[in-house]
């Protein structure tokens, strides 16, 4: 077996070409996007990224997610890993060496829980037989979704605004329609806590420089839906892939109290839309396999389903 390394930039091309050959078309990356996400990065955030072979054949990346900037993955005691072993390369030992060093990591920074989210395509079972011999059980399950939007007919959205105007319901781009200040800052932060995309702990100034600060709000897109001067929605979209125009929603959210008015089903066409405008080609989402609302608005939209995105934890003490 190659020798276990950290890695180091010259390894950049080689790590995103192996994260890319399982992947269909439509969520593949480029090695600028990986370079991005790293300059993106806090400064505070600990993690370490290790590589094997010459080609890589195979890398592990754990975080110490408790110095990750606020969001619904960032847990104080967690540690996060991505593993990957090359399929012609599997079962020589290699995937149990970088596990091993996950281990070391873990201890290292005082974990109690090792967790491991990755794509589930099609009917194999490796990732989830290593991790299940390894003590993990599954703690979630994601579907995620992509839609052309090269020929979307953005028909229906007629009738949705209109149903917006009449509740008295406004949606606002912000950074655009609603300045970037001090206050609206403050807002986006208590709803984001409200909707519980961020845990209730968070600290606004790691979440200002993770959120606000990372984004371009000329490219981005930051939705909020907004009643009487309360913000009680809100949906955004970023770059996936700069080169191929895809993009990605992290999220939409509306409050409990003021669900089933159609708000979350506008805040995504109106996203849509948006992107649209800009070139983008796919739009990427997804959302938990038990939450049948947001199901039902991207079925109803015209989503196809893609890869299951699993996540699977293990106790360490």
């Amino acid at each position: 077996m190659d020798q276990v390394r950290a890695f180091c930039e010259e390894d950049r091309a080689g790590l995103v070409a192996l994260d890319n050959r399982e992947r269909p078309p439509y969520r593949q990356y480029t090695v600028e996007d990986h370079r991005q996400i790293d300059a993106q990065r806090s400064p505070h955030e600990v993690y370490r990224r290790l590589v094997v072979g010459e080609p890589i054949v195979a890398y592990l990346e754990v975080v110490d997610m408790g110095t990750t900037p606020p969001g619904f993955r960032s847990v104080k005691g967690t540690c996060e890993i991505e593993l990957s072993v090359a399929k012609e390369q599997r079962r020589q030992g290699i995937g149990s060496a970088l596990y091993e060093q996950a281990l070391h990591f873990a201890r290292e920074r005082n974990a109690n829980t090792l967790r491991a989210w990755f794509y589930q395509y099609g009917s194999e079972t490796d990732g989830i037989d290593f991790l299940v011999h390894r003590g993990f059980v599954e703690e979630a399950q994601r579907q995620t979704w992509q839609i052309d939007l090269t020929r979307y007919d953005f028909a229906e959205l007629e009738e949705y605004a209109a149903s917006m105007e009449w509740q008295g319901i406004r949606i606002l781009a912000y950074g655009i329609d609603l300045l970037d200040t001090p206050e609206g800052r403050q807002n986006l932060f208590q709803l984001d806590k409200e909707l519980e995309h961020i845990p209730p702990e968070a600290d606004y100034t790691s979440w200002v420089q993770s959120t606000i600060e990372q984004t371009d709000w000329e490219k981005d897109v930051y939705l909020i839906a907004e009643l009487n001067g309360k913000w009680i929605a809100c949906s955004s979209a970023k770059t996936f892939n700069r080169e191929e125009r895809i993009a990605r929603i992290p999220y939409t959210g509306t409050l409990p109290a003021y669900q089933g008015r159609g708000i979350a089903t506008t805040l995504k066409l109106r996203v849509m839309q948006r992107l649209q405008q800009q070139g983008y080609r796919m739009l990427l989402t997804s959302n938990r396999k038990n939450n049948e609302p947001i199901l039902a608005i991207n079925q109803h939209l015209g989503f196809q389903p893609g890869p299951i995105e699993l996540t699977y934890k293990k106790m360490l003490r």
